[in-house]
């Protein structure tokens, strides 16, 4: 509700509430105040100087920039690039794994009396061979259950190849792990779940060579990554999809997955990589 001033401060209701105000001489405390009042002088004497210093570094950088660019245009210089990303490209390991699973479901593995040999899933395509388990194993025989099937020269081996997409995914924001630590993680995975795990150490990163006839190329030319490659290896016999959601990692990117039977038990092998700061 909206009133007047005088509503609130008058007489009556003055009177009524003169037990929860009083009037006061208001003073300053001067002394009281000079510490204070020195602590904010410091800071600001502190911070403008430290804004100065700031700004003749930031000067010194751009100038230092502009004068690299203006060789670059005049071609003195080749402007340095970091190699690109790749895990932004590739898909996830969930998703790799899925559209792997996908495909050999929708495709099958039988082939008449044809012997199944491999089962291999990489760069987005599924691949099926067999091979002929014995005279009896004839060409036709394959090509009236695998009318598709591609068969080798000698004709005592065949395959099909359907396609396995998977998105990539495009995450350039992804924060990779430090490199120390991320063996651990996976040895303690392959206990707990039965895995067989392998992680090598990333390969050192080399500044290119010149061919025969050229001259050395300047450090300038290339920035080695700020990142690292770490090959992974798995075989377990848990579900590809589940496997890959219990392994899943930032960086963790899968090239290869390989489906194989051992002892009338399938298996499935990873292949991949880890990518660490």
């Amino acid at each position: 509700k909206e009133h007047e001033f005088e509503y609130f401060f008058n007489p009556q209701a003055l009177w009524a509430q003169r037990k929860k105000w009083a009037l006061a001489e208001v003073s300053i405390a001067w002394k009281k105040a000079l510490i204070p009042a020195a602590l904010v002088l410091a800071l600001a004497a502190g911070g403008t100087y430290a804004w100065k210093e700031y700004s003749k570094k930031k000067a010194a950088a751009a100038e230092a920039l502009r004068i690299q660019e203006e060789e670059v245009a005049r071609g003195q210089r080749m402007a340095p690039k970091e190699p690109p990303k790749p895990w932004p490209a590739m898909p996830y390991g969930v998703d790799f794994a899925y559209a792997c699973t996908k495909a050999l479901r929708e495709t099958g593995v039988s082939a008449g009396n044809w012997q199944l040999s491999s089962i291999d899933c990489e760069s987005g395509s599924l691949t099926v061979r067999w091979v002929k388990a014995d005279e009896r194993a004839w060409i036709s025989h394959l090509l009236a259950v695998r009318p598709d099937a591609r068969f080798l020269a000698d004709g005592m081996s065949a395959s099909i190849t359907v396609p396995a997409p998977a998105a990539s995914s495009n995450d350039f924001a992804e924060r990779l792990p430090s490199q120390e630590g991320v063996r651990l993680r996976y040895y303690d995975l392959a206990s707990r779940y039965g895995m067989s795990v392998r992680i090598d150490p990333p390969k050192e990163a080399v500044q290119p060579q010149a061919l025969p006839g050229q001259a050395v190329p300047p450090a300038a030319m290339v920035t080695l990554p700020s990142w690292a490659a770490m090959p992974v290896s798995v075989t377990t016999n848990i579900d590809p999809v589940q496997a890959a959601a219990v392994l899943a990692y930032p960086g963790l990117r899968f090239q290869k997955l390989s489906f194989t039977y051992k002892a009338g038990v399938m298996q499935f092998q990873f292949s991949g990589v880890q990518y660490v700061r």
